[in-house]
């Protein structure tokens, strides 16, 4: 395919904490969809990265764009990348748009903040289970609630006012635990005929996706995380509702449970990091709760 053709060129135009990245990865699978990975984040030294200098006006974004499109089918966006101009410049662009968020607001807002805290964006788990966690602003949690409840509803309202064609997508219509391996399959079956391609048939690609959409496999963080958060509690009761969704709805002995789940996960990654050689020493000696241990920290 002409990667020039703009019928099947799109934008996955999205939030941080979102699920864009493994999303992006399961078309990158598709053999006709390359995917650039956020081509206008600021860190030059990414290999996608760094055509944010290049935007200075409209007609520069054009420019860009196409420059990017010349080499491949698609590109990943988070809109904190550009400024609201460009963003809505994009969007009004010749491109097929897969508009991604998250409606749970709290989960979202408290899974950026994690990652901020600890630099951890990729599903590296390393990163989160090696970090001392301090209590999280109860100010910063409401503004940042705030502010991506706005960004939601303006870009949102951008693309229903401008009739634009785009893809309607909430990372609870592919990752929520409540949906079945078929429910997910077929949503990425959706995404790929409104892009115009065919429908993935080689087994072996189809295995790598359900691999992906395995929450085990491919989601950073889960309630051990949280519970490693001094005040999640005071976080989940004060911001929990009906609106910005919840953290976890957990009876007292699952809160228990999971506050020993953090406490021992944090424990393994002290021994096995901080203090390596005891690590090696249970696994060369005591390895059934080596394997107990690996096994909690990887739930």
């Amino acid at each position: 395919m002409n990667k020039n053709d703009s019928n099947k060129n799109f934008i996955i135009f999205t939030f941080q904490r979102t699920g864009s990245s493994t999303l992006s990865d399961i078309l990158d699978l598709h053999p006709d969809i390359n995917v650039s990975f956020e081509p206008f984040l600021r860190h030059k030294t990414l290999i996608s990265g760094g055509y944010h200098y290049k935007v200075k006006n409209d007609q520069t974004l054009n420019n860009t764009l196409k420059e990017i499109f010349s080499q491949c089918t698609g590109i990943k966006h988070i809109s904190s990348q550009l400024d609201e101009t460009y963003n809505k410049g994009m969007l009004k662009a010749n491109y097929k748009i897969i508009f991604l968020w998250r409606k749970n607001y709290l989960q979202k807002t408290i899974s950026h903040q994690i990652s901020s805290k600890t630099q951890a964006w990729f599903k590296d788990r390393n990163k989160i289970h090696k970090t001392k966690f301090d209590p999280i602003s109860l100010d910063s949690t409401d503004n940042s609630l705030k502010l991506y409840k706005d960004q939601v509803n303006k870009y949102y309202t951008f693309l229903k006012n401008n009739n634009t064609d785009f893809f309607h997508l909430t990372y609870e219509e592919l990752y929520s635990p409540d949906l079945s391996l078929s429910q997910k399959s077929k949503k990425i079956n959706d995404i790929i005929k409104y892009l115009g391609y065919d429908k993935i048939t080689d087994q072996k690609v189809i295995k790598q996706i359900e691999i992906l959409l395995n929450p085990k496999k491919s989601k950073l963080n889960n309630l051990s995380t949280y519970f490693r958060i001094p005040n999640i509690l005071e976080i989940e009761k004060k911001f929990g509702s009906e609106e910005n969704g919840h953290l976890f709805q957990l009876n007292f002995l699952q809160i228990f449970y999971y506050k020993l789940a953090a406490s021992t996960t944090n424990l393994f990654y002290r021994i096995d990091y901080a203090a390596g050689s005891l690590g090696l020493f249970l696994q060369k000696h005591i390895p059934f709760l080596y394997r107990f241990l690996k096994k909690i920290k990887n739930n």
